[in-house]
Parts: structure tokens; C-alpha cells; sequence
């Protein structure tokens, strides 16, 4: 390895960096239905139906359970074909609508004929349909009349059936449980499953998504099973999970990459919110062919989702966000903005034509988002768990998502790798990595990490990175302690750098405030190919595409404009041009430099000429 890693070496000198062309990577390539693209969705979800508000009711959701009789009307008569046309307001192509919730089959069936003709409607106005499925709940009541034997398949903890959280209400001074969890290994259950699925399939559904599925099951298997089901009945069959923090890595086994642990961002307060670590460990997950699909879930100030909208300027920033991470937002609608749409009031039509005029940039500008590549100077590596630390007496690290977010604030550009899937050539192309989160560790992966350092990059390193072995197992020492210099019985108090062959590590006990981490990386020398000056609520990042270098300028800020300069690290492209549907804005070209004059909310910068060479082949 070390003669293919000195070939592509990287060179850092007089504050920039230059390096070769990046072999793509080494795992194989696959690729999505062309209406499933990466840069091509345009993604809502569309829940609704009878079964979703009387689900709603059953599960103490507000405002179905307060008696909105406008809420459950709306929700119960969503796939009425006139909601088609709110979906074409948003310039929407991807729907997902309410298949199966945990009912039996027959309390479903009248929804599955309502769908098909709603689907075969969309498919005629270019919208593909997702059929949305809970992959675990049981509505038991219904399920016990309508299938008996049901009752073998509920999960049992401590001899008792374990309740869906959201099953679980007081009632009457005690508790009631309108759901149960089936247990997914249970072969019955995966047959009962494979039944929603080939009916959801003849009725013309696109795409599976299933939800309520938790990492103390075995869902990946689970996965796979539907997954090679689903391409029997159909060859471009494709299955998302809704893959909450303990799960992310089980879209490992699906061909659609799909979370809602987003958040409402903005700039609140003097406080920058956005969802750019979120976004980059999802894009890690799709091996740049999966579609990724991220729903912006929590509201600012903790607002109930079922209450509250995502303002306009957010849905704005929120698609444009996504789209410059390689990811598509997901629209959420469900509760009482439904119910504003459904009886087409002002505030809520003019909050998705917000959304819509976005989207239909998007759609115009397909080219700029489809097909481009990372530039991205640092490879941050972690393990597969995601942990929140609700102690933390920094908010950065209230999880490691949190961190990541942070980083990003930084404007330090960054690609995520997972240690269970990162190989060799996948860090050629960067002259810095990150070990954050990364305690669990393979001796494989501490090998490629070893031959990295050596061969020239400079590893920086963070608490008790290689301490466990890929099962959680509490090794004797650290897996890079040849690396390190000293074991976990002389771990130093205080950071450390030391050499280690062509290369550098840098070591720190705990982890670093996150500008302290971006400190250290700039001081290492650190440059991205294009670096911007604005003020703290515009963040970037920069893909390539062809000759062409992609700038993606987000500005946060709801309520003010800002000025932008960008500088290039190696010369002047030969001509750039700006593109945004917030409206024109002027630039000057000056050498090196390009400034451009008011980003309103989002504005795209393409530079023809000699591009940086970028870090990935997606």
C-alpha cells in the first residue's frame, strides 16, 4: 500500500495544498433508479389516511387526541387526488404515502384501494410514491381480532410484551397501550411484513419505508430479507428505514438512506443551528449511490412538530442545506399544518410555495447537484455508534452529531468515513484525518490508519480511539498504540504530536472544543482549495463537477443579507458565474479573490477552469 499512498502523497507548502488526482474507492459500485439519483429528489412526507388518524388518536397525539375534527378530516381524507396539487406547489417528485401502521390487513385494505388509484395519479404527474410501513408496531387490539396468531409474534422482555413508546398513555388514572412490538426475528412476522410489501408493490409503490424500528433488534437481517424480497417482485425495488441514531448504520442494508433526527436550522439568538454533521454521516452511509433522504424532525425552542411548521426562510434554508450536502429534505406536513393545507389557508400555501420556489431552482439547476465530488481536505473516521451525553458540560458535546455540527460551523470541510467500511484508498486523497467517536476499532482498520500516518498524513487522534475491539470488547491496550508511542496505562495528561515515518499524529486526552480542534488543524496547515471570509451565520462547501468547481454559499440568517469573498488556493478559475433563486447579486473578480455582494439565503458560485482534485469518485 505504501507505494500506491506515496503516489497520490500530499504536499503542504507556502499555506496551500496540492495534491494528485484520487483513485475512486475500492468498494464496489452501484447505482439507483435514474428517477432515485442522488441531486435529483424532491422528497415530502405525505402521511395520511383513516388508519394514520385514528393511529394518531390511539397514540395520544395532539391535535387529533384534543378532537380537532379539522385535523382528523384532513389527515383521514389526505389522498383525496386534489392533495396532488399541493404536492405540485412544493415541486415535490417524491411522496410517501401511509400504507400499513400496524393494523391488521383487513382495517388496511380499504386504504390500499384508495391508494392505487392516488399513486397511478401521481406516477401521471411525475411524483414516485413510497409506501410508508411501521416495520414493528402492532395496533394489538386489531391485530389479535384480525389475526389470532399475532399474539406469538409480540417481543417479550422479561416476560412481559414490550409497548411502542408512543402506545403508551395514562388512561383513567392508569396506563393504556395501544401498541405493541412485534419481534422482527420471528419468521411469521417477517412473512406477514412480505405480504404489505407485494400488495403495496402491485399497487404500483415505488419504494418501501419502514419506520419504528429500534437497534436492540436484529434489523438488519430484517433488512435484507425485505430487501431481496422486494427486487424479486421488482429488480429496482428500493427499501428505506427511518434510522434513528442507534440504527444509522443499519442503511447498510437498504438502498435508501433515510433519517429524522434533523433540526430546524437557523440562526437564533446569536446561535448557529444547522445539520451538516447530520447530513455528512448519512452521505457516508450511501457509498455515493444511495438516494438520502433527511427530514429536519425537531423545531426551534423544542417546539411539538404535530403544532408546529418549520418557518418559511426554514424550509428554504432547510432544502438548500441538504441539497449542497448530496442529500434531499424531507418535507413534514403532518398534524396542524395539514390540516391548513387540506383547507388551503393563506399562511400555510405560502409556506410551501416557500419551499416550492426552492424546489423548482433545484429541479432547473439538477445538473450542479447530480454526479459532483467532495473536495474536502479532512476524513473525520468514527465507529458505528452515535452517543448523546446529556451531562455534557459543553453543548458540542451533547452527542457526537452535535460535534460534527460544530465542525461544520467551523467552515472546516470535512467528509465522514466509518472505520467498519474505510479502506486504503478511501484516505489517499486526504492530507488530514480525525479520529472522533472512533473507540471501537478493528485491527484491520488500526493497520490502515498505522500505514496512513507513515505514508505522510498527519492523524489527529482523540480520547480512547482503538481502545475496543469492532464488538465493544474492552481491549488490553490501545490497537494503535505502535502509533501512539505509549499505552493506555501512560496515557499523556496533555496533548501530544510527535512523528511517525512521513507523517504526523497529534494526540489529545479528551476530546477539544471544537474550536480548539479547528485551531489545531489550521495551525497544522490546514487549507481547503477554496476558502470564504463572511460573517458567522454563512457557512459552505465546495463539490466538483467536470472542469467546474461547485461553491454552495448558506446564509442562516433569516432577517439580513451578507457580503462573501471567497479565495482560491492555487489561482484564479477562468470564469465564474452566480446562481440563486433568491435573485441576482453582483461579483467582482479580482486575481485569487471573488467577492460576491448580498447572500440572501442561498447562492450557488460555479468556477470553470482547473479544479482542485477532489477526494472521492462520488
Amino acid at each position: 500500500m505504501r507505494k500506491a499512498f506515496l503516489a497520490c502523497s500530499v504536499l503542504v507548502a507556502f499555506g496551500s495544498i496540492a495534491r494528485a488526482e484520487a483513485p475512486c474507492s475500492d468498494r464496489p459500485r452501484q447505482s439507483a433508479p435514474s428517477y432515485a439519483k442522488p441531486g435529483t429528489i424532491r422528497f415530502a412526507r405525505w402521511d395520511g389516511g383513516p388508519i394514520m388518524a385514528k393511529g394518531c388518536i390511539l397514540s395520544f397525539y395532539p391535535p387529533w387526541v384534543n378532537g380537532d375534527r379539522q385535523t382528523i378530516e384532513a389527515t383521514s381524507r389526505w389522498y383525496d387526488p386534489s392533495t396532488i396539487e399541493l404536492a405540485r406547489m412544493g415541486n415535490l417528485n417524491w411522496v410517501y404515502a401511509t400504507w400499513s401502521w400496524g393494523w391488521s390487513i383487513p382495517t388496511e385494505r380499504p386504504q390500499w384501494r384508495e391508494l392505487a388509484p392516488y399513486i397511478t395519479e401521481c406516477h401521471r404527474r411525475n411524483i414516485q410514491v413510497m409506501a410508508y410501513m411501521s416495520g414493528a408496531s402492532m395496533y394489538w387490539a386489531d391485530m389479535f381480532a384480525h389475526h389470532p396468531e399475532s399474539r406469538d409474534w409480540l417481543l417479550i422482555r422479561n416476560g412481559n410484551p414490550v409497548p411502542y413508546g408512543a402506545g403508551l398513555y395514562p388512561k383513567d388514572r392508569g396506563w393504556y397501550v395501544s401498541r405493541y412490538m412485534a419481534d422482527i426475528s420471528k419468521p411469521a412476522w417477517v412473512d406477514f411484513m412480505k405480504l404489505r410489501i407485494a400488495a403495496a408493490v402491485e399497487a404500483g409503490a415505488d419504494a418501501v419505508y419502514l419506520d419504528n424500528l429500534f437497534p436492540d433488534q436484529p434489523v438488519e437481517p430484517f433488512l435484507q430479507e425485505l430487501l431481496r424480497f422486494g427486487r424479486s417482485l421488482k429488480p429496482d425495488f428500493l427499501l428505506a428505514i427511518n434510522a434513528n441514531a442507534g440504527l444509522y448504520t443499519a442503511a447498510r442494508s437498504s438502498n435508501f438512506v433515510s433519517t429524522e433526527d434533523g433540526t430546524e436550522p437557523g440562526y437564533f439568538d446569536g446561535r448557529l443551528v444547522n445539520n451538516i454533521g447530520l447530513l455528512h454521516t448519512q452521505w457516508a452511509l450511501s457509498d455515493g449511490w444511495k438516494p438520502v433522504a433527511v427530514e429536519y424532525g425537531g423545531r426551534r425552542n423544542n417546539g411539538d412538530r404535530f403544532l408546529i411548521p418549520i418557518r418559511p426562510a426554514g424550509q428554504q434554508i432547510s432544502a438548500a442545506e441538504a441539497a449542497a450536502h448530496g442529500a434531499a429534505f424531507e418535507f413534514y406536513s403532518l398534524g396542524a399544518f395539514q390540516r391548513d393545507l387540506y383547507f388551503r389557508r393563506p399562511e400555510a400555501l405560502a409556506n410551501l410555495a416557500a419551499l416550492g420556489l426552492y424546489n423548482r431552482f433545484l429541479e432547473s439547476h439538477e445538473d450542479l447537484y447530480t454526479d459532483t465530488v467532495s473536495v474536502a481536505p479532512v476524513a473525520v473516521i468514527k465507529d458505528d455508534r452515535n452517543w448523546r451525553d446529556r451531562t455534557a458540560t459543553l453543548p458540542e458535546l451533547g452527542s457526537d452529531i452535535q460535534y460534527l455540527n460544530a465542525l461544520a460551523a467551523e467552515r472546516i470541510l470535512y467528509d465522514v468515513h466509518y472505520l467498519k467500511t474505510v479502506t486504503e484508498t478511501d484516505l489517499r486523497p486526504y492530507p488530514f484525518a480525525v479520529l472522533f467517536s472512533a473507540d471501537r476499532m478493528s485491527e484491520g482498520a488500526a493497520r490502515i490508519l498505522t500505514e496512513y500516518v507513515r505514508a505522510g498524513g498527519t492523524l489527529l487522534s482523540t480520547k480512547d480511539a482503538s481502545a475496543f475491539d469492532d464488538d465493544g470488547r474492552e481491549r488490553p491496550d490501545f490497537a494503535l498504540r505502535e502509533l501512539y508511542g505509549f499505552g493506555r496505562a501512560a496515557r499523556p495528561a496533555n496533548k501530544l504530536e510527535r512523528t511517525a515515518g512521513k507523517g504526523r499524529l497529534v494526540y489529545f486526552p479528551a476530546y477539544p472544543p471544537v474550536a480548539e480542534l479547528a485551531a489545531e488543524l489550521r495551525r497544522l496547515g490546514l487549507r481547503a482549495p477554496v476558502e470564504i471570509e463572511a460573517p458567522k451565520p454563512v457557512l459552505y462547501n465546495v463539490r466538483r463537477k467536470d472542469s467546474r468547481t461547485i461553491v454552495h454559499l448558506l446564509n442562516y440568517d433569516d432577517d439580513r443579507s451578507y457580503p462573501v469573498t471567497l479565495r482560491w488556493q492555487a489561482g484564479a478559475p477562468s470564469s465564474v458565474r452566480l446562481e440563486s433563486p433568491d435573485g441576482e447579486a453582483k461579483l467582482t473578480i479580482s486575481g485569487n479573490k471573488v467577492q460576491v455582494s448580498a447572500v440572501k439565503r442561498y447562492t450557488v458560485l460555479v468556477a470553470e477552469g482547473s479544479p482542485p482534485p477532489a477526494t472521492r469518485c462520488f
